[in-house]
């Protein structure tokens, strides 16, 4: 459990971030240190040229040499590290990867969630049939009844353990909604532990289940892609082809060119809905790729 949750940690994830701040920095000022102190020994042989201003510019260089070749290796042997590692055994390693996305994107998402106040006035599943989508009358009663249990449950968001599916607590994340939802319609498989987001990524559901997925690139707006009841899920993946964690949930009604979701990612969310999804439009433009899941 505890390889699982440790990469869903905002204070590793953030640790790994300062300490690559720290290494970059390393790299821009110890060198600069180091042609100042082998200037200035060299100044000092020169106009003083005897053994001991000659031992203390070889010492100077030696210090130095050793000194560069630590700050410049160090991070080549922790990226070797780090991706020789399995991340399905050491999630650290996926982590590493993606702490810079993944750091960047807790500041961005819980900018725009601040100002997440909407809500989409009495939903109808049997007449959402607007902006060229339809309902999944399949999905969308399923997930807003447990929306509503999230909603006027006293639930608390947390990231960092792993939920058993269905939930018993009052503890929960994206991920583990989106688990407790496919639970309830009868996907029994996902009782257990929760499915992460990493698990949406991977998992061909297409193969699974016969489910539809489309694949969504870096970046690409999919506002005019989803329709309500789809699953939209978007992760980070390293250059290796590791899929790191990120973030997934349930499309509730696309109006106006906007896109509103039952959506368990932070606890203002469902603290502010007032009962009803929310405005996730900006989530429809991550800058990870993913994919949409459409049941069927």
């Amino acid at each position: 459990m505890f390889k699982d949750n440790v990469c869903t940690s905002k204070i590793v994830l953030i640790t790994m971030k300062l300490f690559k701040i720290f290494m970059q920095l390393c790299h821009i000022i110890i060198p600069i240190l180091v042609v100042i102190i082998l200037s200035l020994a060299l100044y000092k042989y020169i106009i003083n040229p005897n053994d001991e201003t000659r031992k203390k510019l070889l010492y100077r260089f030696r210090n130095s040499l050793i000194g560069l070749l630590v700050v410049f290796l160090l991070p080549v042997a922790l990226n070797y590290l780090f991706t020789a590692l399995k991340p399905d055994e050491y999630y650290l390693s996926a982590c590493w990867d993606e702490s810079d996305t993944e750091v960047n994107l807790l500041y961005e998402s819980n900018n725009d969630l601040n100002r997440i106040t909407y809500k989409v006035p009495e939903l109808d599943y049997t007449v959402l049939d607007n902006d060229n989508t339809s309902a999944n009358t399949k999905v969308l009663p399923v997930a807003e009844k447990i929306w509503h249990q999230v909603v006027n449950g006293d639930f608390h968001y947390n990231a960092e353990n792993t939920e058993q599916i269905p939930i018993k607590g009052n503890l929960i994340d994206c991920s583990s909604y989106v688990s407790w939802v496919l639970y309830e319609m009868g996907y029994k498989d996902f009782a257990g532990g929760q499915h992460r987001t990493r698990d949406f990524m991977k998992t061909d559901w297409h193969k699974k289940y016969g489910w539809t997925e489309i694949s969504v690139a870096a970046g690409e707006d999919v506002t005019n892609k989803v329709k309500p009841g789809d699953i939209v899920v978007r992760t980070n993946v390293a250059k290796n082809g590791k899929v790191g964690y990120g973030h997934v949930s349930i499309v509730a009604a696309v109006k106006d060119g906007n896109v509103y979701s039952y959506d368990c990612g932070d606890e203002s969310l469902w603290r502010n809905s007032k009962g009803g999804p929310q405005n996730m439009t900006w989530f429809m433009k991550d800058d990870r790729p993913g994919k949409i899941i459409r049941i069927s």
